[in-house]
């Protein structure tokens, strides 16, 4: 057999091994995608129970709710990446089901989840702003905080967040200031681990930070301990603290004017870089009578 006998052989084998990999390879169609995604939630989620067909996606019971899970934006991501499908659709099933439950959600599960954000007048004009903004605005149960701060009190679940509606205290029955107490209790309670390491590291450096990046760092300036604890661990009678971002509160002694200087400029230069900008202010504790 000649060598052009072989390289032709070799030749098809590449052709046929090319188109093998593309069938196999190639995305679902639609029809095929929201036959696998039914198969994946009958086989990995059993507390999901399809109970109607939509266009693209699916009527469905979850421990007692009604949730619609539509398929457009899921697709969307697996058409970018096909080799990914079981992680997509579960994900994009459990986003859906929590996000329908979090609007559903009664008080005995309410006040174990609800926890204070600061937010600084920026975030209010931006919701004004947008589309039917001004209607989610004065919904919202909010908290006046000091100058350009309010105190948002926000559902927080695993995988999504939302504000607290005064919609939502009518159905719990219960008052702004009662929810306020819960938030914070929940925060005092997330953040008790934190304190000792904190003040520990705070002692040597002359610096008390806050960086845990669990979206309340900023907040914790609102706990009502937390005065008290940061001055014993800078050994200040008076200090001044910075929460330029959301994932970032920073505390130094008032007695130190550079330090004090130098924390100022700091929080001017995260907030205007930061995501999740809250105040470019330095805030001074104990307050004034």
């Amino acid at each position: 057999m000649g060598t052009s006998v072989y390289l032709m052989i070799a030749v098809a084998a590449l052709v046929v091994l090319y188109v093998l990999s593309r069938m196999l390879s190639k995305p679902m169609s639609p029809e095929q995608f929201k036959a696998a995604v039914r198969s994946r939630i009958e086989r990995k989620h059993p507390d999901v129970k399809i109970e109607s067909e939509l266009d693209f996606g699916f009527g469905c019971d979850a421990s007692g709710h009604h949730v619609d899970i539509f398929l457009d934006n899921c697709y969307a991501m697996y058409l970018r990446n096909p080799g990914r499908f079981n992680a997509l659709a579960d994900d994009h099933v459990a986003n859906m089901v929590e996000t329908r439950l979090v609007e559903d959600v009664g008080w005995d599960e309410a006040k174990r989840r609800v926890f204070p954000s600061l937010k600084h007048k920026e975030y209010f004009e931006a919701i004004q702003q947008a589309d039917e903004g001004a209607g989610l605005l004065e919904s919202m149960v909010t908290f006046d905080y000091e100058g350009n701060l309010k105190t948002v009190i926000v559902l927080d679940f695993d995988r999504v967040m939302r504000s607290v509606g005064k919609r939502d205290l009518e159905r719990w029955r219960v008052s702004g200031d009662e929810v306020m107490r819960c938030a914070l209790s929940n925060l005092a309670s997330r953040t008790a681990p934190l304190w000792e390491p904190v003040c520990d590291a705070s002692k040597k450096s002359g610096l008390f930070k806050f960086t845990s990046c669990d979206g309340y760092d900023a907040s914790r300036m609102l706990l009502p301990d937390f005065c008290e604890r940061v001055s014993q661990a800078l050994g200040a009678d008076k200090i001044v603290v910075a929460i330029p971002i959301r994932d970032a509160l920073l505390a130094v002694s008032a007695g130190y004017v550079k330090a004090t200087e130098q924390l100022r400029q700091m929080a001017q230069e995260i907030y205007a870089k930061g995501d999740h900008s809250v105040s470019p202010d330095v805030f001074f504790f104990p307050k004034e009578a």
